[in-house]
């Protein structure tokens, strides 16, 4: 089955990671298109309606998010530090869960 370009909004305020995650995203064998916010402030300004797939490794945060994703099916989170396989795994299962 043919990869399908897909429009993604990363938000990441270290550009050191938002430039590792552009390039596999926009690269073989993806070739997505990416656009990148520095916070989630510009994120909401920029689209109100997608798919959100949170990465971090802070427990806290995640554990803060728990009620907002058994509410929300648009809703997903990884694990710092995560491989890149399950990081666009992640991404891939968001994108069909919203098309269906």
């Amino acid at each position: 089955m043919a990869n399908v370009k897909k429009y993604i909004l990363l938000v990441e305020d270290e550009p050191a990671i938002s430039d590792v995650q552009y390039k596999i995203l926009t690269q073989a064998p993806i070739y997505h298109e990416v656009d990148i916010a520095l916070n989630g402030q510009k994120a909401r300004e920029m689209n109100t309606s997608v798919p959100i797939l949170f990465i971090s490794g802070n427990i806290e945060f995640l554990e803060s998010i728990k009620m907002l994703k058994q509410k929300d099916p648009y809703l997903a989170h990884v694990s710092k530090p995560c491989m890149n396989f399950d990081y666009l795994n992640s991404i891939n299962k968001l994108f069909e869960s919203f098309t269906h």
